[in-house]
């Protein structure tokens, strides 16, 4: 096989996986749960320009996913090595299609981490 048919039959592997994963996640949660994810050392303003470079270069792929807000999960800031543990970031991820968002004001900057 050529590596173009490896390289899709991995892609779909790992869709699958994926899909199967957020069914999975999304069928164990009840009304009680938390959907907050910590990050080590987050950076978030690192981490959203990371992500800005790779939707401009095609690396991120655009889904039909509304991300419903019940399944947005807030990334914290959790590095008890700076002793900042548990402050939200201005990061999150939607739970079904795992897309990084953030919020951003009118202007479209980012709102600030603090």
């Amino acid at each position: 096989m050529s590596d173009e048919a490896d390289r899709r039959i991995e892609e779909a592997a790992a869709g699958a996986a994926r899909q199967r994963e957020t069914r999975e996640f999304l069928e164990g949660l009840t009304k009680n749960d938390e959907l907050v994810r910590p990050i080590y050392n987050p950076e978030a303003f690192v981490m959203r320009e990371k992500f800005r470079g790779q939707a401009g270069r095609g690396e991120l792929k655009r889904t039909e996913c509304r991300h419903p807000l019940q399944y947005v999960q807030q990334y914290i800031d959790d590095d008890p090595a700076i002793k900042r543990a548990g402050r939200p970031v201005n990061l999150y991820e939607c739970g079904v299609c795992h897309l990084p968002l953030w919020m951003v004001d009118p202007w479209g900057q980012p709102v600030p981490d603090n």
